[in-house]
């Protein structure tokens, strides 16, 4: 599809996975945890993972700059 996908409670990034299969351009995960993501994503450069932090607590003036048009992101919760 070519969209920018967030997974809010990315873990060890089961949605982002199934996101980048099925079309994502890239992928921001959200996860409060820390060291959980599977290292293969972890590597992957269109995957960034913000960990140790609460998603509740984020603005979009901190996201938006995370998407490639600047414009929003599709969500994955």
């Amino acid at each position: 599809t070519g969209l920018v996908a967030i997974d809010v409670g990315q873990s060890t990034g089961g949605f982002t996975d199934c996101l980048l299969q099925h079309g994502a351009a890239a992928v921001v995960g959200i996860e409060v945890g820390h060291d959980q993501l599977d290292a293969r994503l972890r590597a992957d450069p269109r995957v960034t993972c913000l960990e140790g932090v609460n998603a509740r607590a984020l603005s979009a003036e901190q996201l938006l700059p995370l998407s490639r048009d600047g414009a929003g992101f599709d969500l994955a919760v």
